[in-house]
């Protein structure tokens, strides 16, 4: 199970990478538009790009270190009993979730990898291709349902 937790580690500064030209793209966007007069409408479809693939990317490794919002007060108060059953609770639930996605998402990437879709939601001056990104997100979800599953086994099954 340390190979999921060091593929979400991987996974995380690849995230922190994309920052780096997120911050150029909102530059040259702010630059362009206040400037030269001349927005780029491309900057906002690669920046709502850039922001989707941080997020979803970044779930696992949130998962992994804790991150994601908790009652910690409370959590730490129940008997380790209490706790095991509560971890089973919300690890099934998070990988339940996890596989429903999945299986709703996988034949929907499928279908817009075949037509190769594009946006449309720029006219028809600017039509980037966004198949690859409903991929990103089938990716990020099943990274976090391996990050759930190893944390489950860890907590649940291990006992930590």
């Amino acid at each position: 199970m340390d190979v999921i937790s060091r593929l979400s580690r991987h996974i995380a500064f690849l995230v922190m990478i994309i920052t780096i030209p997120l911050m150029f793209i909102t530059v040259y966007g702010a630059v362009a538009r206040y400037f030269f007069k001349h927005p780029d409408i491309r900057v906002m479809f690669l920046g709502e790009c850039c922001y989707g693939i941080m997020f979803s990317l970044g779930g696992a490794y949130a998962l992994k270190t804790g991150a994601l919002v908790s009652m910690d007060f409370l959590y730490k108060r129940l008997p380790s009993g209490f706790r095991r059953v509560l971890d089973a609770l919300i690890y099934s639930i998070i990988i339940i979730s996890c596989v429903v996605l999945i299986l709703y998402a996988a034949p929907w990437a499928w279908y817009a990898f075949l037509i190769k879709e594009t946006s449309t939601m720029f006219g028809f001056i600017f039509q980037p291709e966004v198949w690859w990104l409903k991929w990103v997100l089938l990716i990020s979800i099943g990274l976090m349902t391996l990050q759930a599953l190893s944390m489950a086994w860890e907590k649940v099954v291990r006992r930590r």
